[in-house]
């Protein structure tokens, strides 16, 4: 049970770590898609803010003497504040120790700190704060405040503000550079080519424009070969396509799309998992309208879901279902619809002494050598589940006490053929049936363990 919830934090930390690259790649969306840097700035601290998990903050240019802090974007989090906004906020305290340092800080002690020497008379309680610089050209141009942490910031919040402050500073500097130009290709294309995630833009005929580096890599299709290809003919099956299309309409008509995912198959490269969003872009040059589509690739996640939940299920060693399997099988099953339901319980015989006398290792092997002649005795409709140490047993549903006698006799003679002096396979089996609605199913696991007991006393006086 504790590796189970060992896999259930492995998997939250995974997912958490996919909410945070969703949210940075919300932040790049916003850099790309509006065209006012207070616009994006207000975006950009409002993902940070909510997936940091503060409650409040600002964002905050520096002035041109460099002295003070000039507030474009202030989110007070519902409290009031009792400061004239005309105040000046001069560089100093923490706030000063972010620009000096390049990096982001914070302090969870904050209403007991010497910083609060700093602070205003009538400001809101500040009970910790983080701060990071916006990063230009290796220079700081600005702050992005944050305050009021449930449970206090971590090194991991500060990591992720620094990461959301370079983007606001990359909108700053796309701002001042192309103030009086419509969004194109070439203002946002280093931050596409720089982006590990894909990203993929095309007309509403499906005709692709844009096709980052990133995906040239993951699809192994240079970027001159995707420009002017289908968008679907390109990467995905008939299927996939469809979900793709219906998501597009729904942005095209201006609906909320929440991300999805989809199995992407270029002829190149094996096939990938991808979580995709989709945002419409418009004021194109010589494009009426177009989507662009941000995608994760998401592969090796869900192989290591499908893993642990496989784990979750199967006997390690034996490769069989476990208990906990059989147990929920047998309340699904237990219907009066799989009337007659028969059950075989098995034990390994033999195997302490195998273990006492070669190993455990020549043990396991024994054991995997009596699950494969139990197996190859089975339908494919019976669930097999190792019971625990030398134990199995099998769940035979829609099954009678005939039919249940039929499949030990085979187990029985194929146990017998597959014996070797080294290896001989003895098998104590017990079946019983279940005929009617108010037998319970625990009577008939223990008939049918009660019979193989009795079936092992009786092979052992016979030795």
């Amino acid at each position: 049970m504790d590796k189970k919830i060992d896999h259930k934090n492995l998997i939250e930390e995974l997912e958490k770590r996919d909410r945070e690259k969703a949210a940075i790649i919300h932040g790049i969306s916003a850099v790309l898609q509006f065209s006012s840097f207070e616009q994006t700035a207000e975006t950009i601290f409002n993902t940070c803010k909510k997936i940091i998990g503060a409650s409040s903050g600002y964002v905050a240019l520096l002035s041109d003497d460099g002295h003070e802090n000039e507030v474009l974007y202030l989110d007070s989090g519902g409290l009031t504040c009792q400061v004239d906004p005309n105040l000046p906020m001069p560089i100093r305290g923490l706030r000063e120790k972010a620009y000096q340092q390049k990096k982001a800080v914070y302090d969870n002690g904050f209403n007991t700190s010497k910083w609060m020497a700093y602070i205003p008379k009538g400001h809101v309680q500040l009970n910790n704060v983080l701060f990071t610089p916006l990063l230009l050209k290796g220079e700081a141009v600005g702050l992005m405040g944050m305050a009021n942490k449930k449970n206090g910031f971590t090194d991991n919040d500060a990591e992720l503000a620094l990461i959301f402050g370079n983007l606001a500073a990359a909108a700053l500097h796309n701002s001042r550079v192309y103030e009086k130009l419509t969004i194109s290709q070439q203002r946002f294309k280093s931050l596409i080519e720089a982006a590990r995630s894909i990203i993929i833009a095309f007309d509403l005929n499906y005709r692709i424009f844009e096709f980052n580096h990133f995906s040239e890599q993951l699809f192994h299709i240079k970027r001159e070969q995707a420009l002017g290809k289908n968008f679907f003919k390109l990467l995905f099956g008939q299927k996939e396509s469809e979900k793709m299309k219906e998501k597009i309409q729904q942005v095209l008509r201006g609906e909320m799309v929440k991300d999805f995912e989809t199995k992407v198959t270029p002829k190149q490269t094996q096939e990938r998992t991808v979580s995709w969003s989709m945002t419409e872009i418009k004021d194109i040059p010589d494009i009426e309208q177009a989507v662009m589509v941000i995608g994760q690739d998401i592969t090796e996640r869900k192989k290591m879901e499908t893993e642990l939940e496989y784990l979750s299920y199967h006997d390690s060693l034996t490769g069989t279902y476990n208990r906990i399997y059989f147990e929920e099988e047998l309340k699904r099953l237990d219907t009066p619809r799989q009337l007659p339901l028969s059950m075989i319980m098995i034990d390994l015989n033999n195997l302490k002494d195998i273990n006492d006398k070669k190993g455990h290792l020549e043990g396991d092997k024994l054991l995997k050598k009596a699950v494969s002649v139990v197996k190859k005795s089975c339908r494919k409709e019976d669930v097999l589940a190792r019971w625990g140490g030398d134990e199995f047993t099998i769940l035979l549903p829609g099954t009678d006490a005939e039919a249940a006698h039929q499949i030990k006799q085979r187990i029985e003679k194929l146990a017998h053929e597959q014996s070797t002096k080294d290896f001989p396979i003895s098998l104590a089996i017990g079946a019983a049936t279940k005929t009617q609605t108010n037998t319970k199913a625990t009577q008939v696991i223990k008939e049918a363990e009660d019979r193989m007991y009795a079936d092992k006393r009786l092979k052992k006086s016979r030795r």
